[in-house]
């Protein structure tokens, strides 16, 4: 579908609304939805404009998902103190300025990777059931958020690998627990090995890479459609790397740590 977002403000009993990955156009209004509205779904399309304030009005919305479109400027301080959020995607955008304070105690995830942040990561120690928190992508953001105590980076790692799933392709069924996903190994709470050897994965590797730096060994082998370069802030971390049959650029600060190809 294509043109602009509908003004459905007027369609009382609308609760769920999913347009995601079509190619719709234009600004998006903040007095486009009805107040009975509980999720919005505008990912993956052609969006620009200001990141509509749903704040006020919006009593029981819960979700919001705008990844993966070119609104820009900053995002409204509406949407940090709404109480009823549980979900927040914004993702891969043109956003700057800074992450606004997030007062929802029931915020499940929040995805603000690859904009153009600045400033210092709020306070999260409110979110205690946060599970999923993507930040990379935001060179200009500083912090850190095991300084609250409700927050671990453990969050940061399991977005980390979802964003990886679903960029690039592994893991069928995925439980809560992250030492029992296929090819994962984790201490102390954190991810230190992956092996998605042969399993497939294709595309442009995710940066989604450079938010996990607990990580000590890699191996991407045998992905023959996976390409893309690695972030070269994984030297900090790694100790072992296989990148052998795939198009994987490696970065010369991680060359010293490849395995040797057959």
């Amino acid at each position: 579908m294509s043109g602009p977002v509908p003004n459905l403000s007027s369609s009382s009993k609308l609760r769920y609304l999913y347009l995601d990955g079509n190619n719709l156009t234009g600004t998006v209004s903040s007095s486009s939805f009805p107040g009975s509205v509980v999720k919005i779904d505008l990912s993956r399309n052609q969006l620009r404009g200001p990141v509509p304030d749903l704040g006020s009005g919006y009593s029981k919305l819960a979700y919001l998902h705008l990844n993966d479109n070119s609104f820009n400027g900053s995002i409204p301080s509406g949407l940090g103190s709404k109480s009823s959020l549980v979900g927040l995607d914004l993702s891969d955008n043109l956003l700057t300025g800074a992450i606004p304070a997030m007062e929802s105690t029931g915020l499940a995830y929040l995805f603000l990777h690859n904009n153009s942040l600045s400033g210092t990561i709020p306070d999260l120690s409110s979110s205690g059931d946060l599970v999923e928190l993507g930040l990379w992508g935001n060179p200009g953001l500083s912090g850190d958020i095991t300084l609250h105590s409700s927050v671990g980076l453990e969050v940061v790692d399991r977005a980390a690998l979802l964003v990886l799933r679903d960029t690039n392709g592994a893991w069928t069924e995925i439980s809560s627990d992250l030492a029992s996903w296929d090819g994962v190994t984790v201490s102390g709470g954190r991810v230190t090995g992956l092996d998605v050897s042969g399993k497939g994965l294709k595309g442009e590797i995710s940066n989604s890479l450079e938010a996990m730096d607990a990580l000590t060994s890699l191996n991407l082998s045998n992905n023959s459609s996976l390409s893309g370069t690695l972030p070269s802030s994984l030297s900090s971390s790694l100790t072992t790397l296989n990148t052998c049959g795939t198009s994987i650029t490696v970065p010369s600060g991680l060359q010293g740590l490849l395995a040797a190809c057959d």
